[in-house]
């Protein structure tokens, strides 16, 4: 020991009180890393996991559709026919649509009388006389 004028019970209390804080400080940073561990690491983890399994991960050569992969799928495909939908309705405006002419054909119904839907028959055609 060296004479410094300084008890040396006061500078070994000085030197834990030192020693104290920084156990103190690394405690906090532990802390603090481990929240942040917690909290950051698990999704960007389990997407890398998730990835992975699929790229390797095969059955009777089939790769496994889970429910989310659908859900996802129907919100995309979803969005995809709103979108379709708009682009189709924009350019039309909302004037009002004028009636469609009815269509002429080749064919009128004949009613058998059975109850049930009438039945086509070219236009001139008349049901044989000779038949009850």
């Amino acid at each position: 020991m060296k004479a410094t004028g300084i008890p040396a019970h006061l500078a070994i209390a000085t030197e834990v009180k030192d020693l104290r804080q920084e156990l103190f400080n690394l405690n906090k940073e532990v802390n603090q890393l481990k929240t942040e561990i917690t909290t950051s690491l698990p999704d960007p983890v389990s997407s890398k996991v998730v990835s992975e399994l699929r790229q390797h991960f095969v059955v009777g050569g089939v790769a496994p559709v889970s429910l989310r992969d659908l859900a996802s799928l129907c919100v995309d495909l979803s969005d995809e026919i709103r979108k379709a939908i708009n682009s189709i309705r924009s350019p039309c405006g909302s004037g009002i649509i004028a009636p469609a002419k009815p269509a002429s054909t080749p064919w009128r119904t004949w009613q058998w009388n059975d109850g049930q839907l009438g039945h086509a028959v070219p236009k001139d055609w008349e049901f044989p006389a000779r038949t009850s």
